[in-house]
């Protein structure tokens, strides 16, 4: 993949976007149609609100649908938001971006994730997302940004699974 000065230029923009994607969940329409509203109050930021079809409401909003170049916009953007989801969270990590991440009410699998990487990341409250709660919490994220980017820059990766998952085979077919 490109450098991010290059994929922004393919991309066509000048600064570097919030990301925001649900995947393919109902579970966080609620928490998208709350940024589209609040985001005029951020005018500063660019927001994409990825793999939706709703109207922005304010020009700092772009609405993308699902796209097969979505790393590319993970790697530029400047922060993300998002739900709990593992491979999500895993591409957090992988390209270092801070990120708001909400687990779905209910979902063990979510909590589970938020718990493993929660000094990494904010945990938004998917419970309480009335309109004045996401804009309190974008406020605080927002707030706190640098910390978190910093926080994520340090964690530390081991990116040789295929080695290990080879070594892993290799000494079972030993035995």
């Amino acid at each position: 993949m490109a450098d991010e000065v290059t994929l922004m230029k393919e991309l066509g923009f000048e600064k570097r976007p919030i990301l925001v994607t649900i995947g393919g969940s109902k579970f966080g329409m609620k928490l998208i149609r709350n940024i589209n509203q609040v985001a005029r109050y951020y005018d500063k930021e660019l927001f994409i609100i990825f793999g939706v079809n709703i109207k922005p409401l304010s020009k700092n909003v772009i609405c993308l649908p699902f796209k097969n170049n979505f790393l590319e916009y993970l790697k530029i953007c400047k922060a993300i938001i998002t739900l709990a989801g593992h491979s999500t969270l895993s591409e957090i990590l992988f390209y270092k971006k801070p990120a708001l991440v909400y687990p779905i009410a209910n979902l063990l699998e979510h909590y589970q994730n938020v718990q493993l990487i929660k000094d990494y990341i904010m945990i938004g409250d998917m419970e309480n997302i009335s309109l004045i709660e996401t804009r309190n919490t974008l406020n605080l994220f927002f707030k706190k940004l640098d910390d978190y980017e910093r926080e994520i820059r340090e964690v530390k990766l081991l990116v040789n699974g295929a080695f290990q998952a080879a070594n892993i085979i290799s000494q079972e077919l030993s035995i």
